[in-house]
């Protein structure tokens, strides 16, 4: 304690090297390594950005750096890992506290106390810092972050955007050498992402501390950073500097279903041995690729949806939690039957109220809300389970049993007690999400991404009438992304209609036909999707990012006429005109590399 007490009253830490030589880890009660013969070395003062599949090791990897792994957790260890000049397992945490600052993807998991004031200057407190060292660093760090006017707020009232500035605050706080964030953005809306991507270029901009970043999606990461580095399956594949990897391994990388961000993976399927990898949109040369602008028009949504009748009306539907308040007002729209409608809008803007409504969690105080012609005001929770599923956005608040294959075979059951192969179809539908090899496995021991698979593999059993889908895709690399785009078509081609609650409006103009905006509880957008995304540049107000899938495209509309609606980057590249495109120096050209990996799999009976 006194040897971290005298280091954090110090004027500036000092950043230190990472290194991990040979190191594998097994979790207890586990018969695979989740981290195999890692050998990477981060110089001080580096930032590297690590990406990976879901549950390929880049959380264990980083939480062997204060050594949570495995002094907590338990587990076998081979190989070493040093920071600076220390064994992390051979130390107090309270040690490697005072030297690896880490902020993990749920600022909530990490918030411990009452104020944002108290939050920051939690850790420094333990560690006995000086009173006055502590003020210097809570004004220091409260304006690096953007919060010197939100010290005595309660962190209970702070945005999502706003509570990971906090935790990146109390990391700051302790002074730390390292710098370790585990995709600090994935559980954040746009407004928030923006917040929080701008206090860490600040942080890079001035401090000097070793960062290291997990993040599924790079694409305003990868410019600031000095090395990429690729996990799979528990080892490092690919490191070296963006472009170095981009150049050499972007193919593979996507094969392996790693998202690229838009620009490098245009890069990749466009074939252009001349030029260097794209890593943003801004380097990319539209009229040397796709020739001059054109004066057709880009986009044409024109034209109404094919749906049959409603399978859910929503009439003049208003909802609060205490009276005289209003969380939603007249809300009106029809879902039809296979539809996939997109619910869009700010944190706050009353898309999970509404959601609680459609599953008798909340009933509607004014208007009605029907399935067929049932108003759901009369039907009991039990009734409109059999209509109505949710997927809930945090999965762990839905499951019930402490087995992933029990947690499958629970729905079977109910739809089917009688059913003599319960067993071989929970396993059928685990391995239709890639979860077979979890099957024994309490849920909770599973990473974000798998949790959430499960969740919806759960529910997807139940084939309700309408599906309600809460960030869907959180936490989940492209394959796995690619793979749940997959189910919820097939789920909509079956009749399903489905409510796609999302910030990921990249995701949104793959499969949502239309979408529907909500702010402070109205509706302020109702459409088709390629409308919506032609409008965003004039409606800030709705803290809705335009996708760079989105932005590629529009640049090509604009040069190649007749340009079909496709945000896919490999889809693009192919219809680059060939004339524009270069043969590369050796290889033969793919168009697209990315892989589904259940889309040959036949949906479960």
């Amino acid at each position: 304690m006194v040897e971290a007490n005298r280091s954090m009253t110090s004027p500036r830490p000092t950043a230190l090297s990472v290194c991990w030589e040979r190191f594998s880890f097994t979790y207890p009660d586990t018969a695979a390594p989740v981290l195999r013969d890692i050998d990477l070395k981060i110089e001080p003062g580096e930032q590297v950005l690590l990406m990976g599949s879901s549950g390929c090791g880049k959380s264990t990897l980083g939480l062997t750096l204060n050594g949570i792994v495995p002094r907590i957790t338990g587990g076998s260890v081979s190989g070493l890992v040093r920071v600076g000049e220390r064994e992390p397992g051979r130390f107090p945490l309270s040690t490697m506290a005072a030297l690896i600052g880490f902020v993990f993807q749920d600022p909530d998991s990490q918030l411990c106390t009452i104020t944002t004031r108290d939050e920051i200057t939690f850790g420094p407190q333990n560690l006995l810092v000086a009173r006055e060292e502590i003020a210097r660093r809570l004004r220091e760090v409260a304006e690096l972050v953007g919060l010197s006017d939100r010290l005595h707020d309660s962190v209970f009232d702070l945005s999502g955007g706003q509570k990971q500035r906090v935790a990146i605050a109390a990391a700051l706080a302790m002074q730390p050498s390292v710098l370790v964030m585990d995709e600090p953005t994935a559980n954040l809306d746009p407004a928030g992402r923006t917040e929080v991507l701008r206090v860490m270029k600040e942080i890079s901009a001035r401090t000097s501390m070793t960062t290291i970043i997990a993040e599924h999606h790079p694409a305003e990461l990868l410019t600031n950073a000095d090395r990429l580095a690729i996990m799979q399956a528990g080892t490092v594949i690919h490191h070296g500097s963006p472009r170095k990897v981009i150049a050499s391994a972007g193919k593979a990388i996507r094969t392996a279903g790693i998202r690229l961000p838009a620009a490098a993976a245009f890069w990749t399927d466009l074939n252009r041995a001349d030029l260097p990898p794209f890593l943003s949109l801004s380097e990319i040369d539209f009229d040397d690729i796709a020739g001059p602008v054109v004066t057709s028009s880009p986009l044409d949504p024109s034209g109404s949806s094919n749906c049959p009748s409603p399978v859910l009306r929503l009439n003049q539907v208003g909802f609060g939690y205490r009276p005289g308040t209003s969380i939603l007002r007249d809300i009106s729209f029809d879902l039809h039957k296979g539809e996939i409608l997109a619910l869009l809008g700010a944190n706050g803007s009353g898309k999970s109220t509404l959601a609680s409504l459609l599953v008798g969690l909340n009933r509607p105080q004014r208007g009605q809300i029907l399935i067929g012609d049932k108003d759901i005001a009369r039907l009991s929770i039990r009734e409109l389970s059999q209509y109505v599923g949710y997927v809930f956005q945090y999965p762990e608040h839905q499951f019930i049993t402490d087995n992933v294959l029990e947690e499958v075979a629970v729905s079977i059951r109910r739809l089917n007690p009688n059913a003599k192969d319960i067993v071989q179809r929970a396993i059928a539908q685990l391995d239709r999400f890639d979860l077979a090899q979890f099957a024994d496995c309490h849920p909770l021991k599973l990473s974000q991404g798998q949790k959430r698979r499960l969740s919806i593999a759960a529910m997807a059993v139940y084939r309700p009438k309408i599906l309600v889908l809460d960030e869907p895709t959180f936490g989940q690399d492209q394959a796995h992304t690619d793979q749940l785009e997959w189910v919820i078509r097939e789920l909509s081609q079956e009749g399903i209609g489905v409510v796609l609650i999302t910030h990921d409006l990249s995701l949104t103009a793959q499969l949502a036909s239309r979408s529907l905006v909500l702010e402070d509880g109205h509706i302020v957008f109702d459409d088709q999707t390629p409308r919506l995304l032609e409008t965003l540049h004039a409606a800030p107000r709705w803290q809705l990012e335009t996708p760079d899938e989105y932005k590629l495209w529009r640049a090509l509309a604009t040069r190649i006429p007749d340009l079909p609606f496709e945000v896919e980057p490999g889809k693009l590249a192919e219809l680059v005109p060939a004339s524009n495109r270069r043969a590369p120096t050796r290889g033969t050209a793919n168009a697209s590399a990315r892989t589904d990996l259940i889309r040959e799999q036949p949906p479960i009976k």
